[in-house]
């Protein structure tokens, strides 16, 4: 089962699941994990206007080798009720609830080794960053240790749907709220440490470790965009329709469909969406979204993320000035 529920009203309006990591949705990586872990069949459970978005951004999976389910939440209903509505679907086997809102090194067998799971009972994988809301059990060591909040994936007991009608928890919180769920009525629950994963927090920071983390992963593939008097170096991934001049592109980097990229230098570690133009520029370690365009900085631009349809560029008007349009919440770091 793969949740991809809508941001708190608090949450910036970001929908985790639809945030776009080394070019392509969260919910789109966990469907590899899950396809890589053997895993044949799927229930992704969204409002309506998450599904419709998810399914503009993924399209209906029908190249993967598993069905995929969609199953429609009221907004803001409980997650509870959501989770109920799959006792029908699972028919009280053991599944897997992942929040499609992180990334995975392992492989499902790695990563939860032989762990069987009770009928009321949960293996709750954490990735160690923060604190856990109960002791962890390091599946290296075995010990017991008090850090790992919730990685983003639990396997369940097929009984576990029955308990939860009145369940609910905030986004982000679901797998800590319910283990202590299961605790509390007398359930079995063991929290394992996941070797390297990475988890979605709303900040740009948080966004450029997950884009590193995905890219370290990626392999040389064959090339087939349009390369003139191009560099290429290293695992990179280019669509096809990509246009490349003049250019140096030193991976592990993606470029998008229908990106422009001319005179210029894209160094290891940057994602570069559909439609971006980088003319006379410097990239490195960063992040740009679909329809944005980075053009003749006097600069290299590091560490950086650029949202869809933004510019950065250098004005060669008189007086000489730094000229900016800010949105809320935005970031500017001028060195």
């Amino acid at each position: 089962m793969l949740l991809a529920r809508e941001p708190s009203s608090d949450g910036g309006g970001v929908t985790p699941a639809l945030v776009s990591v080394a070019n392509r949705p969260l919910l789109h990586h966990a469907l590899d994990w899950l396809q890589e872990g053997g895993v044949r069949e799927v229930a992704v459970v969204a409002t309506d206007r998450v599904a419709e978005h998810a399914w503009e951004a993924i399209g209906d999976q029908a190249h993967r080798g598993f069905a995929t389910n969609w199953l429609f939440q009221v907004p803001g209903e409980p997650l509870g009720e959501s989770l109920t509505a799959l006792t029908g679907f699972l028919e009280d086997e053991p599944f897997i609830l992942h929040l499609a809102d992180s990334l995975a090194e392992g492989t499902i067998p790695g990563v939860l080794g032989d762990s069987e799971v009770d009928e009321l009972g949960a293996v709750v994988l954490t990735h160690g960053r923060e604190r856990a809301l109960a002791p962890v059990v390091d599946i290296r060591s075995g010990r017991h240790t008090d850090g790992g909040a919730a990685a983003g994936v639990a396997v369940l007991g097929g009984g576990v749907l029955e308990t939860v009608a009145a369940f609910d928890a905030p986004p982000g919180k679901e797998l800590n709220a319910l283990a202590a769920h299961l605790r509390g009525i007398g359930g079995s629950v063991e929290f394992r440490t996941a070797e390297a994963w990475w988890r979605f927090a709303d900040a740009a920071d948080a966004l450029l470790d997950g884009n590193r983390f995905a890219l370290e992963r990626l392999r040389r593939v064959p090339i087939a965009a349009d390369l003139k008097d191009t560099v290429v170096q290293g695992a990179v991934s280019i669509a096809p329709s990509a246009r490349i001049e003049s250019s140096t592109v030193r991976g592990p980097v993606v470029i998008g469909p229908g990106a422009r990229i001319h005179s210029a230098y894209v160094g290891p570690y940057t994602s570069i969406g559909a439609d971006v133009l980088i003319e006379g520029a410097e990239i490195e370690n960063s992040v740009v979204l679909a329809g944005a365009s980075v053009t003749h900085l006097a600069t290299r631009l590091e560490g950086s993320v650029i949202g869809s349809g933004a510019r950065v560029f250098r004005d060669f008007r008189l007086p000489r000035a730094v000229r900016m349009n800010i949105g809320p919440g935005a970031e500017v770091a001028i060195t």
